[in-house]
């Protein structure tokens, strides 16, 4: 039986760190812009720890997701730092009550 495989279909290249892009930040959370190619959280493996909170994790160690975008996607991701903040936040998306303004540029 021969095994075949894909060449590198599930290597994951994370964007190089450059820096987080911080949108807004406050004592309960942070707001952060995801880059594409970047896991919001680690995935399975070491080889996927690389993601959007740890890096948020080197800045603010209590930092936690709130909520997720799928890796090819770039976009705004929040972070609690608190657990009340957490709870308020997790609830606030999973009911589809979280409004933000479009800002013109």
């Amino acid at each position: 039986m021969t095994v075949r495989s894909v060449p590198d279909a599930d290597v994951y290249r994370p964007p190089p760190d450059r820096g987080l892009e911080v949108l807004h930040v406050e004592a309960a959370f942070v707001v952060l812009a995801k880059p594409a190619g970047l896991l919001s959280e680690p995935g399975r493996g070491q080889d996927k720890r690389d993601s959007l909170l740890i890096r948020a994790q080197a800045v603010w160690p209590e930092a936690r997701i709130v909520h997720r975008l799928d890796m090819p996607t770039s976009g705004v991701i929040v972070l609690a730092r608190e657990t009340l903040a957490h709870a308020s936040l997790s609830e606030a998306f999973r009911e589809r009550a979280v409004d933000i303004p479009v800002i013109a540029s």
